[in-house]
């Protein structure tokens, strides 16, 4: 029985052909955050900024469920990998405090919107570092049922993130949207860098410690938020806590579709 032999142009076109699909999957994954991004347009009132500030409050929470869930399962058991766990959060951590100690705690208003949306953006676009790393080792290694609905999920999942970089501005009523924009870009890139990366370079490590870095900067971000929503909002406290519930709800259920 004679075997086939592909030659080396039809491999390098077939090469060629997976990594288009894959930029293709990851733009649409990486920039469906900027979905929400007409809602700086519009305004919203100080009830409905309440609002919107506990969804992306929410929504950060399950991130967090999420991520630590899905890391733990790699590294339960593996003394080495508990360790790539534990010590990236604890920097992260503390990278993400001391940053926001020299910068929060001497803004005024407005300056401390964009300065919580910056922080906000970093910490997604670490979490979505961590999802381009699961598009690209996916494709990679031939996994084609497992991306086109992962990028899916993704993608909707993607959409709600956006809240939680929009919320600081709403309060305040006054937005810089080319700064938006770019914290915008800040949060979805990561998804794209990460995939062509785990194109080339699949790794359980590296997966492992993005994760980590992800879930120290989000778990920040989310006690910041915490904070802001209870100083700013005591008038509308209920519907920040309504918006938590709501956010949590809204990120299980998109999390649930295939």
């Amino acid at each position: 029985m004679r075997r086939k032999f592909i030659s080396l142009e039809d491999y390098h076109s077939v090469a060629m052909n997976q990594f288009t699909e894959l930029m293709l999957m990851s733009l649409l994954v990486a920039y469906s955050i900027f979905l929400t991004f007409p809602i700086a347009y519009k305004g919203v009132s100080p009830k409905g900024a309440q609002l919107l500030m506990g969804l992306g409050l929410g929504i950060l929470i399950y991130l967090i469920m999420d991520l630590f869930s899905g890391t733990y399962v790699l590294v339960e058991g593996k003394i080495y990998l508990s360790l790539l766990l534990m010590a990236p959060f604890v920097l992260s951590y503390l990278g993400f405090h001391l940053y926001s100690a020299m910068r929060l705690d001497s803004a005024k208003e407005r300056n401390y919107a964009q300065v919580l949306s910056l922080v906000v953006s970093l910490g997604i676009g670490l979490q979505n570092f961590t999802e381009g790393l699961a598009i690209g080792g996916s494709l990679r290694i031939g996994l084609v049922s497992v991306v086109v609905p992962l990028v899916a999920g993704l993608t909707l999942q993607n959409v709600t993130e956006g809240f939680p970089i929009l919320s600081p501005f709403l309060r305040t009523g006054k937005v810089n949207y080319s700064f938006l924009f770019m914290m915008y870009l800040l949060g979805g890139t990561p998804t794209l860098l990460g995939s062509i990366l785990s194109y080339y370079v699949a790794s359980i490590p590296l997966v492992v410690v993005f994760n980590s870095l992800a879930l120290g900067g989000i778990l920040f971000v989310s006690l910041e938020m915490y904070k802001s929503l209870v100083k700013n909002g005591r008038e509308f406290r209920n519907v920040g806590e309504i918006g938590i519930v709501l956010g949590l709800v809204i990120a299980f259920l998109v999390n649930l579709l295939p």
